[in-house]
């Protein structure tokens, strides 16, 4: 099987959906509340990713892994409140609207990130191709296609897989945060890591 790596910016638009498909199906606990039905969710999510902050892993032709980068201010994802409600209603897609830019597109780090530092977001694979070392892969070749001196991001602290595999590219823990709501997110802690070039 061949692997390639793009930019966002070769993504050609019609792809969108695959995307947005992927980001959905890695994603799904945050956003089960707004239907049961992946496909729903997927359509109303569609046009909300600024693709030149993206990089994919492309296996034989299919969209495979996706990873985002961002300078650690502004979101590489950014919701459109008419496509929420005309995919989800209009109820679920206010209240996606509201939730959605609090928790993803307007979320901030409990830190200063110094301007060198990017932040990495959004990593999954789809499931047909994990534990092939696409996360990886795709990590350290957006690592190198990007001009920061080091990288942060955010996992929880339950995600112990992704925990590995960040430190596998070489992420250090340096500051874990109680998550305010561990019994309706599953998880006790907030864990931010760093990589250093």
């Amino acid at each position: 099987m061949e692997i390639q790596f793009i930019s966002g910016r070769q993504l050609k638009e019609e792809r969108q959906i695959i995307v947005s498909r992927l980001f959905v199906d890695g994603f799904y606990q945050w956003f089960q509340f707004f239907s049961k039905d992946n496909e729903k969710i997927a359509q109303a999510f569609q046009h909300s990713f600024v693709l030149d902050k993206f990089y994919f892993a492309v296996c034989d032709d299919k969209i495979c892994g996706m990873a985002a980068y961002t300078d650690g201010k502004e979101s590489p994802i950014h919701f459109q409140r008419s496509n929420l409600i005309k995919h989800l209603g209009i109820y679920k897609g206010l209240i996606g609207s509201i939730a959605l830019k609090k928790e993803i597109e307007n979320d901030e780090y409990p830190f200063e990130p110094d301007s060198r530092c990017g932040s990495t977001e959004f990593i999954t694979v789809d499931k047909n191709f994990r534990g092939m070392g696409i996360a990886y892969k795709l990590m350290d070749y957006m690592i190198a296609n990007t001009d920061f001196d080091s990288y942060v991001l955010e996992v929880a602290d339950t995600n112990s897989s992704a925990v590995k595999l960040y430190e596998k590219v070489g992420f250090k823990e340096f500051l874990t945060i109680p998550c305010k709501y561990p019994k309706q997110t599953g998880f006790h802690n907030y864990v931010y890591m760093k990589y250093q070039k």
